[in-house]
């Protein structure tokens, strides 16, 4: 393939991919159940906020400068995700792909969800300490999903971010907090997000 060919094909898929950095995947009305089984999380309430793919400078005790997710609770309600129920992926196709324990996440809170591919939970004092995924990001394009499956038919995409190339040492993510804007960020981990 000629060189004159393949950058018309990168261009391509670069404006593809920006045209559906937020695109819409289909969800349905209503709740998501929470703790206690009470219909307490409305869609839109828990978002993936932002990602570090490359150029990490933050450490965990697991692994130095590595790739993470950052969760975001828009509510002023704390919200629990019980064990089980909650799901992580790299992938819209796989939403599947990684559960979680159980988490709270405090109102107007966040968290950070370590995407080192370690799959393993740290506990400190008998208290977790941080959530290791067994993915890691593609700092070339990927998605990063949050799903929610009660049972077999109860089952959705509760948010995700599409991403294509990554800028070493930036983050991307929702600016504002939240928000549906999606842009390359400052790093701010467990911090409202500022470009």
């Amino acid at each position: 393939m000629n060189l004159l060919l393949r950058i018309t094909i990168l261009l391509l898929i670069a404006v593809g991919l920006s045209c559906m950095k937020d695109r819409t995947f289909p969800l349905p009305p209503g709740n998501i159940i929470g703790p206690g089984g009470k219909d307490d999380i409305q869609v839109g309430t828990l978002r993936v906020n932002e990602i570090v793919a490359t150029g990490s400078t933050l450490d965990n005790s697991l692994t130095p400068a590595s790739d993470w997710i950052e969760l975001f609770n828009t509510t002023q309600d704390t919200i629990v995700l019980k064990e089980g129920q909650w799901y992580m992926s790299d992938s819209l196709n796989r939403p599947e792909k990684q559960k979680l324990p159980e988490l709270t996440i405090m109102p107007r809170g966040y968290l950070i969800v370590w995407a080192d591919s370690k799959d393993t939970l740290v506990y400190e004092g008998g208290v977790l300490k941080e959530v290791h995924v067994k993915f890691g990001l593609n700092k070339d394009m990927e998605d990063v999903v949050l799903f929610y499956k009660k049972n077999s038919t109860e089952k959705f995409v509760v948010d995700y971010i599409s991403y294509g190339p990554q800028q070493n040492g930036k983050s991307y993510g929702r600016m504002p907090d939240g928000t549906s804007n999606i842009d390359f960020l400052t790093p701010t981990p467990l911090e409202a997000n500022k470009l």
